[in-house]
């Protein structure tokens, strides 16, 4: 490991490791011999996101031995990046110093995992094992894809990692796509963190993510794509000095998150859960009591999701080597379970399902205390 995969490493671990916060984590799991360590957030704030390491807590994979030492950086999906004006990292950009803007594909990320100089497998941000991530590998092993195939296995030689997107029917955010496709995003290197430029890809176009033209005026290319564009997600663009943005189409917002949902207290609860709260933010940028209900209720999703999943994890990871009935029993008798309602959540990790943490939540939103009426009044 060089000094840059050192320090990334050890802030990684700081990050993940502090007992005042729950928004980051990490997770190991196996993949033949070899032990991984997968970094993660959960749902963390602009203040949480600008400690040392944070924007590159996304699904980041290390290489460990049994005692948790870091062996090599192993996979490094892009980092953090946030929609246009929905923080101040992304606020008062020069948009006069875009050097690059392609489509904002609407699936799921994809990574490739190094494990030499000629293998790897694929992961989704979390996973060695989800679905996209048993979907994509499947679909990269057809016929179809020997090319993309080999693009992978080639930047091992370089100790790169290939992000990539995955889209299929049955993997629908809100843009639908007619069968099951994977396109590169972007490719980084594992060595320095740097992005390799495209034109240095050997790849068709096919396996390309789109890349649009550099607009001549960016402030006139923002509005124009937030206001009218359809059929598609939206942009990322990349500014001179390495900052990425996204900008995402009204339609898209208001497919995703309509904007009723800031009025009710419930729809706006679930849009958080879902993490919806910065495309409404994007929205509404310019409305200062709507921003303000839209942070105080994302705060109160945040805290109450982190606190769920840590409890839930904990319980599971002290009790995991339990007969089911002995397990079944503990989870009856703890008094954090009971008091959360998540006995189901961690029966399922037991048993090897999902616990879906935001589905739970917005199932029981009245024990959170949150309400489903209009706050507006009638005239």
């Amino acid at each position: 490991m060089n000094q840059f995969q050192k320090t990334l490493y050890t802030n990684l671990m700081t990050l993940c490791s502090n007992p005042e916060q729950e928004a980051f984590y990490y997770v190991d799991q196996s993949m033949g011999a070899n032990l991984y360590r997968i970094f993660l957030y959960r749902m963390a704030s602009y203040t949480e996101f600008q400690q040392p390491g944070a924007l590159e807590c996304r699904g980041h994979t290390f290489r460990i031995d049994a005692e948790g030492n870091a062996l090599e950086l192993a996979s490094m999906p892009m980092n953090k990046f946030f929609n246009h004006g929905e923080n101040p990292f992304v606020m008062g950009l020069d948009l006069g110093t875009i050097v690059e803007v392609m489509d904002k594909l609407d699936g799921s990320l994809i990574s490739s995992v190094r494990v030499s100089n000629t293998e790897f497998f694929l992961k989704s941000k979390g996973s060695f094992y989800s679905g996209q991530a048993q979907a994509a590998t499947k679909l990269l092993e057809t016929e179809e894809y020997k090319e993309l195939q080999f693009f992978i296995e080639a930047s091992m030689l370089f100790n790169y990692t290939v992000n990539l997107e995955y889209m299929a029917p049955d993997n629908r955010i809100v843009i639908g796509y007619m069968q099951p496709t994977l396109k590169v995003l972007n490719v980084r290197d594992n060595l320095t963190g740097d992005y390799i430029a495209r034109g240095k890809y050997i790849l068709s176009e096919k396996f390309r993510v789109p890349v649009q033209p550099i607009p001549e005026d960016g402030e006139a290319w923002l509005a124009n794509t937030y206001a009218s564009q359809e059929d598609i997600e939206g942009y990322v663009a990349r500014l001179s000095c390495g900052t990425w943005f996204k900008v995402k189409t009204e339609k898209y917002c208001s497919l995703h998150h309509t904007k009723d949902s800031v009025n009710n207290p419930r729809r706006l609860f679930e849009t958080c859960v879902n993490g919806g709260a910065d495309d409404l933010r994007a929205m509404f940028s310019t409305d200062e009591l709507a921003t303000f209900m839209i942070n105080e209720m994302d705060e109160v999703v945040r805290r109450l999701y982190n606190r769920l999943h840590v409890n839930v994890h904990a319980f599971y990871n002290t009790h995991k080597d339990s007969d089911r009935k002995t397990y079944a029993l503990a989870g009856q008798a703890d008094e954090v379970v009971q008091a959360d309602g998540t006995f189901g959540l961690v029966m399922n990790l037991y048993l090897d399902k999902p616990a879906n943490v935001e589905e739970f939540m917005i199932k029981n939103y009245k024990k959170f205390g949150i309400k489903d009426e209009s706050l507006t009044t009638a005239e």
